[in-house]
């Protein structure tokens, strides 16, 4: 089964899923004319990405990373006491 998770931050929607060449997508809103590849240097296959409105955020089974796509930046975020599958992500309050 495919799992796939989008978000929507700075005119951009943020796709990522299990299968693909790169792990993230993305496409401008504006023009609504073509996905971009979202480099990263862990090429895992994230389940699902929230946005707090400055940053996307990351999860899987085999890591969780935050990326700044104002600075292009990608970071480690810590993995969860547990393993979990077939999650969803909300943020409440920002």
């Amino acid at each position: 089964m495919d799992e796939c998770s989008g978000a929507i931050l700075n005119g951009y929607f943020y796709l990522t899923s299990q299968y693909g060449e790169y792990p993230a997508y993305r496409m401008e809103l504006s023009t609504q004319k073509c996905w971009e590849k979202v480099e990263s240097s862990n090429l895992c296959a994230w389940h699902t990405v929230v946005s707090n409105r400055s940053k996307l955020f990351f999860f899987s089974d085999q890591s969780n990373e935050v990326y700044d796509p104002k600075t292009d930046i990608w970071e480690a975020f810590p993995n969860m006491f547990m393993l979990r599958h077939g999650y969803a992500t909300a943020v409440v309050g920002n």
